[in-house]
């Protein structure tokens, strides 16, 4: 590292960051799945990069491992919000479910698009790494992402959970809060 300002000096020598590459030319989301023929979202993939900016996905589950090639190994995963107080939690997604959830929501990996592989993605973790979470951290998501929508650009929040007491849909604090 300490040879670099030396190189600088040579003349007609230009050192610069190695930054990373990404191809300028879009290619079109493929999918080995058939669910993406049956439920509509394959015509709607595009070979154009998007114009404007892309709504963002909140995914209220056990977390998102969001350095896969299916989040573009982190750049589309803009915020991590852990609620969960359960324990143990592991950092990312000690579960593999929300991870699940969002590669079938925004997952852009070759094969293994997703219905929306540009969107951007937040994981919201309310989840511990057995699965359980707590009714006041599903509510807490909500009042986040309300909270936060027009400064993330949140149009869909995927809640891929459901609650171990019935109740009526119209006392029930989880269906209010949603």
């Amino acid at each position: 590292a300490k040879k670099i300002l030396k190189l600088a000096g040579v003349p007609g020598l230009t050192v610069t960051y190695d930054a990373p590459m990404k191809l300028s030319a879009v290619t079109a989301p493929t999918s080995n799945h058939l669910w993406t023929t049956a439920s509509g979202v394959k015509p709607l993939w595009s070979n154009q990069p998007a114009t404007g900016p892309m709504p963002t996905i909140a995914i209220v589950d056990s977390g998102i491992d969001k350095n896969r090639a299916d989040f573009d190994m982190g750049a589309r995963v803009i915020d991590d919000v852990v609620l969960t107080k359960l324990q143990p939690n592991s950092p990312g997604d000690g579960r593999g479910h929300g991870t699940f959830v969002a590669g079938i929501a925004g997952g852009s990996a070759p094969g293994q698009a997703g219905a929306a592989p540009q969107a951007n993605l937040i994981s919201v973790d309310v989840m511990d790494d057995q699965g359980m979470a707590r009714t006041s951290d599903v509510i807490a998501a909500a009042e986040w992402i309300y909270a936060n929508r027009a400064s993330k650009n949140i149009k869909v929040a995927n809640f891929s959970l459901h609650s171990t007491m019935p109740s009526n849909f119209i006392n029930d604090p989880l269906d209010r809060a949603v």
